[in-house]
């Protein structure tokens, strides 16, 4: 009995030390991805507000053109939805933070798939 209330200790400790790595929520349809270092932030308009994230690690997600080209991007009509996933992304790029990337969507085969939220780890 002594041996087994042991072992649980040791799992719950590695789970809390693991934390870093548990996702927030994610929305049907989209999934957190990473930890990543942010390489790039890009904000442009075109069409509509686009912002770009590009990660130094190979993403493995269900976009070919994400995985090969490392990035994703955020399209809309409106910069005020753009405006602050380019301010998170910047922010982490800034302190060398790793982030979690929120994608989904369909797969663009010049965009990658959408950007729906970054998380910053503290790491």
């Amino acid at each position: 009995m002594l041996k087994a209330i042991q072992i649980l200790g040791l799992l719950v400790t590695t789970v809390i030390s693991f934390n870093s790595f548990a996702s927030s929520w994610a929305p049907s349809g989209s999934n957190w991805y990473g930890p990543y270092t942010i390489s790039k932030v890009t904000t442009y308009i075109k069409d509509s507000y686009r912002t770009m994230i590009h990660v130094e690690e190979t993403p493995n997600t269900t976009c070919s053109t994400t995985n090969r080209k490392k990035m994703a991007t955020l399209s809309n009509s409106s910069s005020s939805r753009t405006q602050p996933i380019f301010s998170a992304a910047s922010s982490a790029q800034a302190q060398q933070k790793k982030v979690m990337l929120l994608l989904g969507g369909s797969c663009n085969a010049s965009l990658g798939l959408s950007i729906y939220g970054v998380e910053i780890l503290s790491e």
